[in-house]
């Protein structure tokens, strides 16, 4: 599968749409592109595990994405340089142990950043 312009290999991608937007559980499938690295500024992800996105990150200025692990949003700002929009929704306590662990990062460009709908699951019991 191609998705490029002018028989170049840069992708001609500029709003990536990935993952079941009514589905709670994480999908070990992902997203990629054989002879083209896409480097949209746009990305809405669900239920798909940021490790298993497959595109540049530095271009990107908005993104939504749900059931994300905390330390996935926190690596996903380190990526996203240009970041200006930021929503989670269902945020996972925990994380994935196959990303590396977030470094403290300062954001210059975000201007919006939503969370909606912390996952009540994995959250501690305060009893």
């Amino acid at each position: 599968m191609y998705i490029v312009g002018n028989g170049e290999p840069t992708s001609i991608l500029e709003c990536l749409i990935v993952g079941d937007p009514y589905s709670h559980q994480r999908f070990p499938l992902g997203f990629s592109l054989t002879n083209a690295l896409p480097m949209p500024s746009e990305l809405v992800s669900s239920t798909i595990p940021l490790r298993l996105i497959n595109i540049g990150w530095s271009n990107l200025t908005s993104v939504k994405i749900k059931g994300f692990y905390v330390n996935e949003c926190l690596v996903l700002l380190q990526w996203a340089h240009r970041l200006t929009n930021f929503e989670i929704e269902g945020i996972l306590r925990g994380q994935d142990k196959i990303l590396p662990a977030p470094a403290p990062t300062a954001h210059s460009t975000l201007a919006r950043f939503d969370i909606f709908e912390l996952d009540q699951n994995n959250l501690p019991n305060n009893s």
